[in-house]
């Protein structure tokens, strides 16, 4: 198993978790866009301002961001990492209905977030298509090997658990 990718999905299963429970959204699916954004964790964005998903600075404030910016003044800066992951169940959930309609389908949500215009880089959509598949990956088999669990998802662990046996063998 790769650490950093461990530590990413260790650190912030919770934090997906509470996005599902919110909003929806398979928490496999949330730990790979976040990974994919901010390099596991490990981008200055995510290190500093708690930002994993290159969120930037505009839109309405909300209870999950005051308005604070990074120091240049493009990016998003949160209090904890967990107003980060919820800001953006809240951005895909109403601002991103191509996208949010695959919220328990990773491969076609995948696909649909390459194609939208959260991704800014549109030369690299297949790319981005295709690092967010390895991810999704990654974190599956993060998840089924430290047996990752929460209290009251039994659903959501049934969820998980097919997704990691479809997709994994």
């Amino acid at each position: 198993m790769i650490q950093h990718v461990r530590d990413y999905v260790v650190a912030n299963m919770n934090n997906a978790v509470a996005v599902y429970r919110e909003f929806g959204i398979n928490p496999v699916i949330t730990l790979s866009h976040g990974a994919k954004e901010s390099g596991w964790g490990t981008s200055s964005l995510a290190k500093n301002y708690y930002n994993f998903f290159g969120m930037m600075a505009a839109g309405p404030f909300s209870k999950y961001w005051s308005g604070k910016k990074s120091t240049n003044g493009t990016w998003k800066a949160y209090k904890t990492a967990k107003d980060s992951f919820m800001d953006y169940g809240r951005l895909i959930s109403t601002s991103y209905p191509d996208v949010y309609k695959f919220k328990n389908d990773p491969d076609k949500y995948a696909w649909a977030i390459s194609q939208s215009r959260y991704m800014v880089d549109s030369d690299n959509r297949p790319k981005y298509h295709s690092d967010f598949l390895w991810i999704n990956k990654e974190v599956s088999k993060t998840i089924a090997a430290e047996k990752l669990s929460w209290s009251g998802s039994g659903i959501l662990s049934l969820l998980l658990i097919g997704f990691i046996i479809t997709k994994i063998f």
